[in-house]
């Protein structure tokens, strides 16, 4: 049973967000190339499954369902979602077998360099990840809620300090509202791996490697050669290694206890959507992007409450430059997409506040 948990563990943080991306990396006109392609879809694909965490634990804690409820209306819509988007693939025949029968490893002896150089650095990192894992001040939350959702099969119903019964207040919704939380709850559930050990080996390892597929995307953008690009990610290789010397510093979110929701928000999600946003200054007003900027915030929400205003400032600081410059009003119905559900859930909040 353990082997077939693995298994499921496997396919749903490799797999099932690449087809759940898929769509997002065939309509994006700055993505070229397989291979970035790929991460592009597989990093949209994941924010896309926390976009649905997110309102799936919402909706069971407010309906005081179990966690086991949430686990199965969970991949029971995820489930649905892929079926949906393989028929659509096949029926339109969206997948470019020219494109990836043509992708071939090419490398100048400069690339090769600069390619291992990188390797060696993100090794050492994944090292440190998986070797040197740190507990935290927060894990007395953090962990403790993921842990405690599993354990008790409710999601936040009493104090984790007191184990005094909660009621519904402005409290336990600013926990439910991070729903990151409680992803390594899931991901235990399907697997059979403590929960703990979830949240402080496999996620440690697995938010740095998106982390720098991430980064990859960033350096397709801004260099086009293999070399120049493998230089620009061992700099940030650097600069992380380096850098981790406070907490305070931005590095700590990535080589320390990276798997709160802060940190994915600090060191992934928010340079991915620096990349989105680019898209949308050079492209100007497309529907698919705005669905794009809605699950977006709807993940930036599930990482962090702070992500709820911070994903929105950004967006309204972006539209209205784009704005400023293209004198197209249809662009400012980005900030109506990307601000809908972050509005809802603050007045929501305060409402209970």
């Amino acid at each position: 049973m353990m082997v077939i948990g693995y298994f499921g563990l496997i396919i749903v943080l490799t797999i099932v967000p690449i087809i759940l991306g898929y769509f997002w990396s065939y309509k994006s006109d700055c993505m070229t190339g397989f291979l970035v392609k790929l991460t592009y879809s597989y990093s949209m694909g994941l924010f896309f499954m926390l976009a649905v965490f997110e309102a799936v634990i919402l909706f069971v804690s407010l309906m005081d369902y179990t966690f086991k409820t949430a686990v199965f209306l969970y991949s029971f819509v995820l489930l649905g979602i892929i079926i949906i988007i393989v028929i659509k693939i096949k029926k339109y025949n969206l997948i470019n077998a020219e494109e990836i029968g043509l992708y071939r490893i090419k490398l100048s002896v400069y690339e090769l360099t600069f390619l291992l150089v990188f390797i060696v650095l993100l090794l050492y990192q994944l090292y440190y990840a998986f070797f040197f894992s740190r507990t935290y001040m927060a894990d007395d939350g953090y962990v403790a809620f993921s842990s405690a959702a599993y354990e008790t099969n409710y999601i936040n119903l009493t104090d984790l300090h007191t184990g005094i019964y909660n009621t519904h207040d402005y409290i336990w919704l600013q926990r439910v509202i991070q729903a990151f939380n409680y992803f390594p709850a899931y991901l235990a559930y399907i697997s059979g791996v403590n929960s703990s050990i979830i949240a402080h080996t496999v996620l440690y390892v697995f938010i740095v490697f998106w982390a720098y597929m991430v980064y990859y995307i960033i350096a397709n953008q801004l260099f086009k050669k293999l070399d120049e690009q493998m230089i620009f990610l061992s700099f940030i290789c650097l600069l992380y290694i380096w850098g981790y010397h406070s907490h305070y510093s931005l590095a700590f979110r990535l080589l320390g206890p990276n798997d709160s929701g802060k940190a994915v928000l600090a060191v992934v999600f928010t340079p991915f959507c620096l990349t989105v946003l680019y898209e949308v200054i050079k492209n100007g007003y497309r529907r698919d992007k705005g669905i794009q900027l809605s699950v977006l915030s709807a993940s930036a929400c599930a990482f962090s409450l702070g992500g709820v205003y911070t994903f929105f400032a950004v967006l309204a600081s972006i539209v209205i430059i784009s704005f400023i410059n293209n004198r197209n009003p249809k662009i400012l119905l980005y900030l109506l997409w990307g601000g809908i559900i972050p509005i809802i859930i603050v007045a929501y909040y305060l409402s209970y506040k």
